[in-house]
């Protein structure tokens, strides 16, 4: 992106030989060509690529495709993330502890996440739990859009405490 510098992303203090700008919408059941060509290069140069995404948009993507772009981006140059997928709660774990590191985070979105009927309340109450511990961590959220997120019903004075 032309907008973005070195100078306002947030994990540059350190000496990076190579620096990636990326807004990245995962969209379809696998990942684009050349964003698996980018992740391979990325693995074979573990520790010499600084990649810097700003704005991640999910859409229909499965969950260990999210996490393989996840463990590449610097999770701290993250600003705007829009997730929109029917995931159950069991789903929704596996992606929370990646959002509490999004410590530069200003625009959250999330739409279709439903607790499954396999969920007991014991688990439900955990995954909450987990979810509302990770969500206090992102102290520059100046916007949050929810729709259709189920599983916080009754749990938003957790969640904006």
């Amino acid at each position: 992106s032309q907008k973005q510098t070195a100078d306002n992303c947030p994990g540059t203090g350190r000496q990076q030989p190579f620096m990636v700008f990326i807004d990245l919408c995962l969209k379809n059941r696998t990942l684009d060509e050349c964003l698996t060509h980018l992740l391979e290069w990325g693995k074979q140069r573990k520790g010499l690529l600084h990649v810097c995404c700003k704005e991640l948009q999910v859409f229909g993507m499965p969950i260990h495709s999210i996490i393989e772009v996840l463990n590449m981006v610097e999770l701290d140059c993250i600003q705007e993330v829009e997730v929109n997928c029917k995931w159950v709660l069991p789903i929704l774990t596996q992606f929370t502890p990646y959002l509490g590191h999004m410590r530069n985070l200003q625009k959250l979105v999330l739409s279709h996440m439903d607790v499954s009927r396999y969920v007991s309340p014991e688990q439900k109450k955990e995954i909450v739990t987990q979810f509302t511990t990770q969500f206090l961590k992102l102290c520059c959220l100046q916007k949050l859009y929810m729709n259709s997120v189920s599983f916080l019903e009754g749990h938003l004075d957790q969640l904006l405490r």
